[in-house]
C-alpha cells in the first residue's frame, strides 16, 4: 500500500466527508453541530500529539476538499455553547457519534498513509542481507528455536539436530516470518559457554536449514565469530542481546554482510542484570538507549535500514519496569525503526499472573502480543507460534473493521 500524497489525502477525505453526509442526512440541524463539535474535541484532547495532528489534518482537509452541511457545521459550530448543556439523550447520542467518526478519522487516516489498521506501523523497511522486510500492514511472527540444555521455558527440547530442524519447519508452517536460532542460554544468571560449545550446538542446524526454509533465518548470539559463521552459511539477522557493548567487533560483521541487527536493551548481563535492577525513568532511560546506539551504529557505516530495537523485557527490568515498557511501546517508535517485542512466556507474565510454570503462561503472553500490536510493535519473538499468529490475527480482524 503506498502512502498518500496530496491526491490520496484528498480522495479519502472526499470519501470520509460522503460517508458522514450519508449518514448524517437525516439527523437535525442541531445533531449535527453537537455531533461536528465533538470531533474537534476529540481532535484537540486525549490523543497523544502526533494522533492529533493526524486528526486536525483530516478535519481540516474536509473544509477545503468537500461540500455540504458536515463541513458547513465544521466552520461555524460555536463549540463554548454546544458542548455545554443538552438532554442526555442527546448526549448519549453525541458520545456514539463523535466514538464512531473519531474511528473513521483514524481508520481513513491510516489506510492514506499506507498504514495497517490498529497496528499504528508505519511503513518500514528492515534491511536484512539481499532482501528487505516491508512492515506496514502485517506483523511479523519470529520462532524462537533454543538449541540448549538450560533456557527456561524449552531447555534441552532440540539438543538433538533433526527435532530442531523439524520444530523450525513447523513454526514456518504455523506462520512464523523468521526463524531465530541460539545456543546459548540468556535466562537471568545463566552461565557463559565457550564459542567452541556455542558453534558445535548452532552450526549443523543452521547448514541444514538453509535451502530448506524460505523465511529469513536469525542467530541469536553476542559472539561476532559466530555471527561471522552463520551469516557465511546464509543466515541473514543477528539478534544480539549485548547490543555490541561486549564486542563492538560486532558492528563490523554486521556491515561487511550488510545483515539484520536486533539492538536490545539489557541492563548488565545475563549473569547479573537480575540483580535489583533500578531506573530513574525506565522508559526515558531505554529511549536514550536506543538514541545513542542508533547513532554509534551509524557513525561505523551501518544503515539505519539494517537495525530493529528491542526494549530487552525481562533483561534487567523489575515485573513494573517490564509492564511499564510494554504499555509505552509506542514511544518507541520516534527513531524511526521497527520494534521487537520478546514476552513470550516470560517470568514476569508467571508473577502477575501467579502462574509458577513457563509453558502455562501462553495467555499471559498472547495478552501481551495483542497489545504490543495495539501500541505499535512489528516483530514478536516467540515459542508458540501458531497461537499467537492466531491471535495477531483475529485483532487485526476486530481493528479493521471500520464502522460505516
Amino acid at each position: 500500500m503506498r502512502a498518500a500524497g496530496a491526491a490520496g489525502s484528498n480522495e479519502v477525505c472526499s470519501l470520509f466527508a460522503n460517508r458522514c453526509k450519508s449518514r448524517f442526512q437525516t439527523t437535525t440541524h442541531t445533531r449535527q453541530r453537537r455531533t461536528v463539535v465533538n470531533i474537534a474535541q476529540l481532535v484537540r484532547c486525549g490523543k497523544p500529539p502526533s494522533a492529533r495532528l493526524r486528526l486536525s489534518g483530516v478535519v481540516s482537509r474536509l473544509l477545503h476538499s468537500a461540500s455540504g452541511p458536515v463541513c458547513e457545521v465544521l466552520e461555524n459550530a460555536d463549540e463554548g455553547n454546544i458542548s455545554r448543556g443538552g438532554r442526555r439523550q442527546e448526549r448519549t447520542a453525541l458520545h456514539r457519534c463523535g466514538y464512531r467518526i473519531d474511528c473513521l478519522l483514524e481508520g481513513y487516516w491510516r489506510l492514506a498513509q499506507g498504514r495497517g489498521l490498529g497496528q499504528g506501523v508505519g511503513m518500514m523497511q528492515w534491511k536484512i542481507g539481499g532482501r528487505e522486510m516491508v512492515f506496514g500492514k502485517d506483523p511479523v511472527v519470529m520462532g524462537i528455536l533454543n538449541l540448549t540444555p538450560d533456557s527456561f521455558s524449552d531447555g534441552g527440547m532440540f539438543l538433538d539436530p533433526n527435532r530442531a530442524v523439524d520444530r523450525a519447519l513447523e513454526m514456518v508452517s504455523q506462520g512464523a516470518g523468521i526463524i531465530d536460532i541460539g545456543g546459548e542460554s540468556t535466562r537471568p544468571s545463566a552461565p557463559h559457554i565457550s564459542l567452541e560449545e556455542e558453534r558445535r550446538r548452532v552450526l549443523p542446524v543452521l547448514e541444514r536449514l538453509i535451502g530448506e526454509v524460505q523465511v529469513p533465518l536469525s542467530i541469536d548470539t553476542q559472539k561476532p565469530e559466530l555471527a561471522r559463521e552463520a551469516l557465511s552459511t546464509g543466515v541473514e539477522i543477528v539478534n544480539d542481546v549485548g547490543a555490541a557493548r561486549f564486542d563492538p567487533s560486532m558492528l563490523e560483521v554486521v556491515g561487511e554482510f550488510g545483515s539484520g541487527y536486533v539492538c536490545m536493551h539489557m541492563k548488565g548481563t545475563p549473569g547479573t542484570m537480575q540483580h535489583q535492577p533500578t531506573y530513574f525513568n525506565v522508559v526515558a532511560e531505554i529511549d536514550e538507549f536506543f538514541a545513542k546506539a542508533i547513532s554509534s551504529y551509524l557513525s561505523v557505516g551501518l544503515a539505519s535500514e539494517q537495525v530493529v530495537l528491542d526494549v530487552g523485557i525481562g533483561f534487567g527490568k523489575t515485573v513494573l519496569h517490564n509492564l511499564e515498557l510494554i504499555h509505552h511501546v509506542e514511544t518507541f517508535k520516534k527513531h524511526g525503526r521497527p520494534i521487537v517485542l520478546g514476552v513470550s512466556r516470560k517470568s514476569f507474565i508467571g508473577k502477575v499472573l501467579g502462574i509458577e510454570s513457563a509453558a502455562e503462561r501462553l495467555a499471559g503472553s498472547l495478552a501481551c502480543a495483542c497489545w504490543g500490536l495495539h501500541v505499535g510493535a512489528a516483530v514478536f519473538r516467540v515459542h508458540d507460534v501458531l497461537a499467537t499468529s492466531q491471535a495477531l490475527a483475529m485483532w487485526q480482524a476486530i481493528k479493521q473493521t471500520v464502522w460505516v
